[in-house]
């Protein structure tokens, strides 16, 4: 990763440089070397930009960059975050333009279902052994998202073979025109803003292997501009 221009903010040839291990073989660590070194050659932690799958690893990465690098505080790393956190930073959305769980409960109340489960930082979750009609629902929805496919593309898939068509065709229906009525986006719909790529020198991605089809698209854009990709 060293190159004087990188600490002048120059654009250069794009290097990427991958990084294979299965999980607890200090893939992260190796990545913080990488933002170490970087910031070593000159490039300013404002200019770094560290993206994790989830909430937990964003933390735990921005903790240990804190530990590491002395005289650093949270406000040097604004760009240590989740995806989803990313997007919604750059798409300019409040907190009340964004779903929440109050939102999908009133849609479930309006549509006679029960969804029980948090989809405020995302649509899908884990199947649950006593889940609802409305949770698998939401998952057949989100997982279309996360796929970057159509509704009835990611039903034929049977991911949930149990739950008649005609339920999945109406509840995705509602759910768009829910958010359309009340101007309201939910996380995948962030992914999905046009904005202007991060103007960083390193775009580092953690925990890359869990990244959704979805994701791995607003990555690539929203790096579109970084010199230097490690993930």
């Amino acid at each position: 990763l060293s190159s004087p221009g990188l600490a002048a903010g120059a654009r250069m040839t794009r290097r990427v440089q991958i990084l294979f291990g299965p999980p607890g073989t200090g893939k992260t660590t190796s990545l913080l070397s990488r933002v170490e070194e970087a910031m070593a050659d000159g490039v300013e932690p404002e200019r770094v930009a560290f993206l994790a799958f989830t909430r937990k690893a964003a933390e735990e990465a921005r903790s240990r960059a804190l530990t590491r690098f002395a005289g650093m505080t949270r406000e040097h790393l604004p760009w240590f975050r989740t995806i989803h956190s990313t997007a919604y930073a750059l798409s300019g959305a409040t907190r009340e333009e964004v779903m929440r769980r109050g939102h999908y409960r009133e849609l479930g109340a309006a549509l006679g279902l029960t969804i029980e489960q948090d989809y405020d930082s995302g649509l899908v979750r884990e199947r649950l052994p006593s889940e609802m009609l409305g949770d698998r629902l939401m998952r057949i929805y989100g997982l279309a998202r996360a796929a970057c496919v159509d509704i009835r593309t990611q039903y034929d898939t049977g991911c949930e073979p149990e739950v008649p068509w005609p339920a999945v065709r109406n509840f995705a229906a509602a759910l768009d025109a829910f958010k359309r009525d009340r101007g309201l986006r939910d996380f995948a719909d962030l992914l999905d803003v046009e904005t202007a790529p991060l103007d960083v020198d390193l775009l580092v991605v953690d925990e890359a292997q869990d990244l959704t089809p979805h994701q791995w698209r607003y990555v690539r854009r929203v790096g579109a501009d970084a010199p230097v990709v490690v993930i």
